[in-house]
């Protein structure tokens, strides 16, 4: 017996093959990136669109998408896509996380602070909603990956995990009062950090 399904659901199923697809898409681009069979410009064209076009499905679906993390465990991707699964998750190209090699120039010093403060100040006006606290951790994320810092430093990966929880969210829901006062602590203690290895 053929089950009928609402233009609700049909229109969810639709956009949830679309999410699939590009998760499936994904996947041999970061490999094929990984084994150089792509320039940075080629990858990165390709990878941007992908992720634009898995941010504005996943937006229009609003409250009926609960998130990257919530779809690849109800269709079981998780061992089969973990690299496109990760590029989702931090939103970024993997050209634009790549660290520099070079010695941390006065700019991308000046631009990671910056990047640091508007973040802080972000949470002082409480702004708590992920639209508008995800672009501004992304920005500490890659202004941080261009500045040569010692391994014992924990900031960057502290953004990254940041960057994940919000995948999980929608770009509406608002963090937790107790997710609010974590990330500002987090903020602040990788910029205390930041400025100790750079000798602020």
């Amino acid at each position: 017996m053929e089950v009928e399904l609402t233009p609700e659901e049909n229109y969810l199923y639709e956009n949830e093959a679309i999410i699939y697809s590009i998760i499936k898409t994904l996947e041999p681009l970061e490999k094929a990136y990984l084994n150089e069979r792509l320039s940075d410009e080629e990858y990165n064209k390709y990878c941007k669109r992908l992720i634009q076009q898995y941010r504005t499905i996943s937006d229009s679906l609003a409250e009926d998408y609960s998130g990257l993390s919530a779809f690849t465990t109800k269709y079981n991707l998780n061992n089969t896509y973990k690299l496109a699964i990760r590029r989702l998750q931090l939103g970024l190209t993997a050209v634009e996380t790549t660290s520099t090699e070079e010695s941390a120039s006065a700019t991308s010093i000046l631009n990671a602070t910056q990047s640091f403060i508007t973040a802080s100040n972000a949470i002082e006006l409480s702004m708590f909603t992920v639209s508008q606290l995800q672009p501004l951790i992304q920005e500490v994320y890659i202004s941080l990956s261009k500045v040569k810092l010692p391994a014992s430093y924990k900031g960057t990966e502290k953004m990254q995990e940041w960057l994940q929880v919000f995948s999980s969210l929608r770009a509406y829901d608002d963090l937790s009062e107790e997710q609010a006062q974590q990330l500002s602590f987090d903020i602040e203690q990788a910029f205390r950090d930041f400025k100790t290895c750079i000798g602020g």
